[in-house]
Protein backbone atom coordinates (compact mmCIF):
# COMPACT_ATOMS: atom_id res chain seq x y z
CA UNK A 1 0.00 0.00 0.00
CA UNK A 2 1.25 3.51 -0.79
CA UNK A 3 1.88 5.84 2.15
CA UNK A 4 2.37 9.54 2.70
CA UNK A 5 5.96 10.29 3.65
CA UNK A 6 6.73 13.03 6.18
CA UNK A 7 10.19 14.39 6.94
CA UNK A 8 10.27 16.14 10.31
CA UNK A 9 12.18 19.37 10.79
CA UNK A 10 14.96 17.65 12.75
CA UNK A 11 15.30 14.83 10.22
CA UNK A 12 16.42 16.91 7.23
CA UNK A 13 19.68 15.77 5.63
CA UNK A 14 22.59 17.97 4.59
CA UNK A 15 21.89 19.32 1.11
CA UNK A 16 24.02 20.60 -1.74
CA UNK A 17 25.46 23.79 -0.29
CA UNK A 18 27.23 26.95 -1.26
CA UNK A 19 29.56 28.81 1.12
CA UNK A 20 27.57 31.28 3.23
CA UNK A 21 24.25 29.42 3.25
CA UNK A 22 22.90 26.13 4.61
CA UNK A 23 20.76 23.80 2.52
CA UNK A 24 18.90 20.93 4.17
CA UNK A 25 17.38 18.29 1.92
CA UNK A 26 13.92 16.81 2.59
CA UNK A 27 13.25 14.74 -0.54
CA UNK A 28 15.22 13.59 -3.54
CA UNK A 29 13.52 11.68 -6.35
CA UNK A 30 15.12 8.65 -8.00
CA UNK A 31 17.99 9.77 -10.23
CA UNK A 32 18.00 13.18 -8.44
CA UNK A 33 15.60 14.68 -11.00
CA UNK A 34 13.68 16.60 -8.30
CA UNK A 35 15.31 17.82 -5.09
CA UNK A 36 13.16 19.46 -2.42
CA UNK A 37 15.10 21.38 0.23
CA UNK A 38 15.25 24.29 2.65
CA UNK A 39 17.81 27.09 2.44
CA UNK A 40 18.75 29.24 5.44
CA UNK A 41 21.14 32.13 5.92
CA UNK A 42 21.82 34.15 9.03
CA UNK A 43 21.41 37.93 9.15
CA UNK A 44 23.76 39.76 6.81
CA UNK A 45 25.07 36.53 5.26
CA UNK A 46 26.10 36.32 1.60
CA UNK A 47 26.58 33.13 -0.38
CA UNK A 48 29.32 32.53 -2.89
CA UNK A 49 28.59 32.89 -6.61
CA UNK A 50 27.01 29.73 -7.99
CA UNK A 51 24.52 28.32 -10.48
CA UNK A 52 22.42 25.18 -10.75
CA UNK A 53 23.71 23.81 -14.04
CA UNK A 54 20.91 22.65 -16.34
CA UNK A 55 18.35 22.68 -13.53
CA UNK A 56 15.53 25.10 -12.81
CA UNK A 57 15.21 26.31 -9.21
CA UNK A 58 11.76 27.23 -7.90
CA UNK A 59 11.53 28.84 -4.49
CA UNK A 60 9.11 30.09 -1.86
CA UNK A 61 10.25 32.67 0.71
CA UNK A 62 9.11 31.39 4.11
CA UNK A 63 10.77 33.98 6.37
CA UNK A 64 12.89 37.10 6.07
CA UNK A 65 14.03 38.70 2.82
CA UNK A 66 16.37 37.40 0.14
CA UNK A 67 18.30 39.56 -2.32
CA UNK A 68 19.35 37.59 -5.42
CA UNK A 69 22.22 39.24 -7.29
CA UNK A 70 22.92 38.11 -10.84
CA UNK A 71 23.78 39.22 -14.36
CA UNK A 72 26.85 39.57 -16.51
CA UNK A 73 28.13 42.58 -14.58
CA UNK A 74 26.71 41.49 -11.22
CA UNK A 75 24.50 44.58 -11.09
CA UNK A 76 21.08 42.99 -11.50
CA UNK A 77 19.23 42.13 -8.32
CA UNK A 78 15.77 41.25 -7.12
CA UNK A 79 14.47 41.25 -3.54
CA UNK A 80 12.20 38.36 -2.58
CA UNK A 81 9.96 38.96 0.44
CA UNK A 82 8.12 36.59 2.77
CA UNK A 83 5.30 34.90 0.85
CA UNK A 84 6.87 35.47 -2.60
CA UNK A 85 7.64 32.73 -5.13
CA UNK A 86 10.60 32.92 -7.52
CA UNK A 87 12.32 31.02 -10.35
CA UNK A 88 16.02 30.91 -11.22
CA UNK A 89 16.63 29.61 -14.77
CA UNK A 90 19.39 27.12 -15.62
CA UNK A 91 23.01 28.33 -15.70
CA UNK A 92 22.23 31.77 -14.25
CA UNK A 93 25.18 32.66 -12.01
CA UNK A 94 23.87 34.32 -8.85
CA UNK A 95 24.40 34.71 -5.15
CA UNK A 96 22.01 34.84 -2.20
CA UNK A 97 22.28 37.84 0.11
CA UNK A 98 20.41 38.37 3.36
CA UNK A 99 19.87 42.16 3.48
CA UNK A 100 18.52 42.01 7.05
CA UNK A 101 21.28 42.12 9.66
CA UNK A 102 19.12 40.76 12.49
CA UNK A 103 16.89 38.13 10.85
CA UNK A 104 17.55 34.77 9.25
CA UNK A 105 15.95 34.05 5.89
CA UNK A 106 14.32 30.72 5.10
CA UNK A 107 13.46 29.53 1.58
CA UNK A 108 11.86 26.30 0.40
CA UNK A 109 13.48 25.20 -2.90
CA UNK A 110 12.58 22.73 -5.59
CA UNK A 111 15.36 21.91 -8.06
CA UNK A 112 14.13 20.26 -11.26
CA UNK A 113 16.31 18.73 -13.95
CA UNK A 114 19.39 16.61 -14.46
CA UNK A 115 23.03 17.21 -13.66
CA UNK A 116 24.97 18.65 -10.75
CA UNK A 117 22.56 20.47 -8.38
CA UNK A 118 24.95 23.25 -7.31
CA UNK A 119 28.05 24.49 -9.11
CA UNK A 120 30.08 26.93 -7.04
CA UNK A 121 31.93 29.53 -9.10
CA UNK A 122 35.10 30.71 -7.41
CA UNK A 123 36.03 33.56 -9.71
CA UNK A 124 32.98 35.04 -11.39
CA UNK A 125 34.22 37.40 -14.11
CA UNK A 126 31.89 40.12 -15.29
CA UNK A 127 30.28 39.24 -18.59
CA UNK A 128 31.63 35.69 -18.73
CA UNK A 129 29.37 32.67 -18.46
CA UNK A 130 31.46 30.15 -16.47
CA UNK A 131 29.45 27.29 -17.96
CA UNK A 132 30.46 27.79 -21.59
CA UNK A 133 33.07 30.55 -21.38
CA UNK A 134 31.01 32.94 -23.52
CA UNK A 135 29.79 36.36 -22.60
CA UNK A 136 27.47 38.93 -24.02
CA UNK A 137 28.74 41.18 -26.78
CA UNK A 138 32.51 41.54 -26.83
CA UNK A 139 33.16 40.39 -23.27
CA UNK A 140 34.59 37.08 -24.49
CA UNK A 141 37.19 38.90 -26.57
CA UNK A 142 37.89 41.36 -23.76
CA UNK A 143 38.61 38.46 -21.41
CA UNK A 144 41.16 37.04 -23.84
CA UNK A 145 42.96 40.36 -23.86
CA UNK A 146 42.51 40.83 -27.62
CA UNK A 147 42.52 44.60 -27.42
CA UNK A 148 40.71 47.71 -26.27
CA UNK A 149 37.22 48.84 -27.12
CA UNK A 150 36.64 52.14 -28.85
CA UNK A 151 33.80 53.72 -30.77
CA UNK A 152 34.05 52.87 -34.44
CA UNK A 153 34.47 55.99 -36.58
CA UNK A 154 33.42 54.20 -39.77
CA UNK A 155 30.01 53.01 -38.54
CA UNK A 156 27.08 55.30 -39.42
CA UNK A 157 26.45 57.73 -36.57
CA UNK A 158 22.99 56.30 -35.81
CA UNK A 159 24.43 52.77 -35.58
CA UNK A 160 27.79 53.41 -33.89
CA UNK A 161 29.16 50.34 -32.21
CA UNK A 162 32.09 49.60 -30.03
CA UNK A 163 34.73 47.48 -31.67
CA UNK A 164 37.88 45.95 -30.33
CA UNK A 165 41.16 47.26 -31.65
CA UNK A 166 44.50 45.49 -31.50
CA UNK A 167 46.92 46.87 -28.92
Amino acid sequence: MKEIEVVRRGALEAGYSTPGIVRDKAFESPHQYVIFSRTRASGGAMSGWHHHGTRHLYGFQVAGRLRLEYGPRRVNAVVVRQGDFFHIPPRLVHRDVNPDKDQEFVVVNILVGRGTPVINVERFQAGIDPVNGKGSGNSRLRRRGAGREKLCATCPRNRRRRHLTKR
